[in-house]
């Protein structure tokens, strides 16, 4: 005869807001919450310690990067329940936490991120954001033209942007919702004046042109096998 199962307590959203206190305390309630509710990630983090760090310091308008300088810091009834609401709602509603927060982050680079595109994240920025490319560019010119094949909202076009200095980049897509993402980001990056934005479908926005690099990022995930991935 088995022994019976030992159930670990669960406390509720009301009962964590009347009993926490500090930025430990929430945090450490937030990852037992994710634990319990079985959340997946690999949108920017890589298990439930980040992912509750990055949502409590976000919500608290504190660098994600500075977490311990705060730990014990006493937080408002408001604070506090800010950061609950924020992470019942990625428990239930499933939602990525760059869609909760509006951003992500790649190489160190903020972008702002919801559903009209995937939440940005590729090996290609990595490639980009180092000198892995120079045995193929490196041929005395600099990189003058780039094209980034299914931009979705923009990152991959806008950190070429930043890594080729006098480069001009076409990032294309054949979603305008997604396109309209990235015309955001190009704005809040500020080079408008060297990003250029079309839709398409793959090749045919860039028909003719000619590039010194060509990157792609596409959706190579299925919208049926899409609806069926955990969150």
């Amino acid at each position: 005869m088995s022994a019976p199962r030992f159930e670990r307590p669960e406390p509720s959203a009301a009962e964590a807001r009347a009993a926490l206190l500090t930025v430990r305390d929430v945090l450490r309630w937030s990852v037992s919450r994710m634990q319990a509710a079985a959340i997946d990630f690999g949108h920017g983090t890589a298990d439930a310690w980040d992912e509750a760090a990055w949502l409590l310091l976000w919500s608290l308008r504190l660098p994600l990067d500075r977490l311990e300088p705060v730990l014990d810091a006493r937080l408002a009834p408001g604070e506090i329940g800010a950061a609950i609401a924020l992470v019942e709602r990625r428990c239930t509603e499933r939602l990525p936490a760059a869609y909760l927060t509006g951003e992500a982050w790649l190489r160190g680079v903020r972008f702002l991120s919801d559903p009209r595109a995937l939440v940005p994240r590729s090996p290609i920025a990595e490639l980009l954001d180092t000198d892995a490319l120079s045995p193929w560019l490196d041929d005395g010119e600099p990189v003058g033209r780039v094209l980034d094949l299914c931009t979705g909202g923009g990152s991959l076009a806008i950190l070429a942007a930043r890594r080729f200095a006098v480069a001009e980049v076409l990032g294309t897509d054949l979603s305008a919702d997604a396109l309209a993402l990235a015309a955001e980001n190009v704005a809040l990056h500020d080079v408008g004046d060297r990003v250029t934005l079309r839709q398409g479908d793959l090749w045919a926005a860039a028909a003719g042109e000619r590039f010194d690099l060509v990157v792609c990022n596409p959706p190579y995930v299925n919208s049926g096998s899409m609806a069926a991935l955990p969150a």
